[in-house]
């Protein structure tokens, strides 16, 4: 895959997707939003979940997207930042929280709930940074987890799910 793919995703426009992958989801408005004030205040994030599962040509209906995000006080504090900016409720706002292990941030409503990530099985955040790549959405940068580190996260859930996801994604690109 390249390191940046152009996904044109103007509130509804069909996605231009790379060579292979066949992709036709949008994004809601909110959802695009969210990923501007990330990229605005350089949240350490990367889309992770049944979103990233979908970039890989594999469609599935899913209730949330899914962002993990660096586990650091500065990053936090630049999450707080992009959150504050988005408009989330307050609770979503509470640093000590994002920093503890294993936590987890939601906020809205299915279909269009955002959950925030500080960890995800099978994979670190250091692996996932480095095997991610960007993908632009209607001119914002986004990372999207890298199809091994996906495959391994999928498959260490324990989930019927997810064992389906990587039955259904690819091997490679």
């Amino acid at each position: 895959m390249p390191s940046e793919v152009d996904l044109v995703v103007a509130l509804g426009a069909p996605m231009k997707m790379p060579p292979g992958v066949a992709y036709n989801e949008r994004l809601a408005p909110d959802i695009l939003a969210f990923m501007v004030a990330l990229d605005h205040h350089r949240v350490d994030a990367v889309l992770v979940g049944g979103y990233a599962v979908g970039v890989y040509g594999v469609g599935l209906a899913t209730s949330d997207i899914d962002f993990l995000y660096r586990r650091t006080a500065a990053n936090v504090q630049r999450l707080c930042r992009a959150l504050e900016a988005f408009g989330a409720p307050p609770t979503a706002l509470d640093p000590k929280s994002l920093l503890t292990p294993d936590m987890v941030t939601m906020f809205g409503l299915p279909p269009f709930r955002i959950d925030l990530l500080g960890d995800i099985s099978g994979v670190e955040f250091a692996a996932v940074w480095r095997g991610s790549h960007v993908v632009t959405l209607a001119g914002t940068p986004i990372r999207v987890i890298g199809l091994a580190e996906l495959r391994a996260n999928k498959a260490s859930t324990g989930r019927a799910k997810d064992e389906a996801d990587v039955r259904r994604l690819p091997k490679a690109l």
